[in-house]
């Protein structure tokens, strides 16, 4: 894994955002639609203001829909639950001119009990030492992303707002979000690691890069099965340990 090249092409991708920023995407592969979820009624009018005021200063690219969706009123329904009211709500007030869009669902709702610094405003409003005007953990998304559109059929891709990806995404590389079903974004990681996270167990190990240069960065493999907070002795005894 060459971070060098992974540095260059995150920069490369802070950079095309950020000429993007105040104007119409145009041609530009983009998203169609940009969902963020809120817990409540409230904080929905808290993140709806905060993109207008950024769409009005020229801070996010423009000819897109955002859009904000709060969960029910009641019990807490988790991501599982806010992405089915999402997608229950874009169907009800677009129809099936959601089939064709690429939207991009970023899961934002909640108060931030760990980060309180971000509670009021939202973590994916929280301010990043990038850009000018400075940018927010939105953005940034928006940046990590910006080659996903052009690498995807119409359809939806989830994620959570308080992430950062980086990768290398060469011209040549052969990978996309086209087939049928799920794909879901992984990286190799120590087994600490996997204890307390969600492990793909993948076909074909010895193709996947653990810190070999002579293997792509970035490469797609079927999952055959998901774990979720294994212990070591399971990651070793299901085959998701990397030779």
């Amino acid at each position: 894994m060459d971070t060098t090249k992974i540095a260059a092409s995150t920069k490369e991708r802070l950079q095309r955002l950020e000429q993007l920023r105040g104007k119409p995407v145009g041609s530009v592969p983009f998203w169609d639609v940009v969902v963020i979820t809120a817990l409540d009624s409230q904080q929905k009018a808290v993140y709806e203001l905060q993109i207008t005021q950024k769409l009005q200063g020229g801070r996010l690219p423009l000819g897109v829909k955002y859009l904000v969706f709060a969960d029910p009123p009641g019990a807490k329904i988790g991501c599982g639950g806010s992405t089915l009211e999402v997608l229950y709500q874009l169907r009800q007030q677009y129809g099936k001119e959601v089939d064709n869009w690429k939207v991009l669902l970023i899961h934002a709702g909640g108060y931030s009990q760990r980060l309180p610094s971000a509670s009021v405003l939202g973590k994916v409003f929280m301010a990043t030492p990038l850009g000018s005007p400075m940018w927010q953990m939105l953005e940034l998304k928006l940046a990590m992303y910006l080659d996903f559109p052009q690498r995807m059929a119409p359809g939806i891709f989830l994620c959570s707002a308080d992430t950062v990806e980086t990768f290398e995404c060469p011209l040549h590389a052969d990978w996309s979000f086209t087939q049928d079903g799920f794909t879901a974004i992984a990286h190799p990681s120590p087994v600490s690691i996997g204890t307390g996270h969600g492990v793909f167990i993948l076909d074909h190990l010895n193709h996947v890069n653990g810190g070999n240069a002579d293997i792509e960065s970035v490469s797609m493999r079927e999952c055959v099965q998901f774990i979720h907070k294994p212990s070591v002795e399971e990651m070793h005894a299901k085959g998701a340990v990397l030779p």
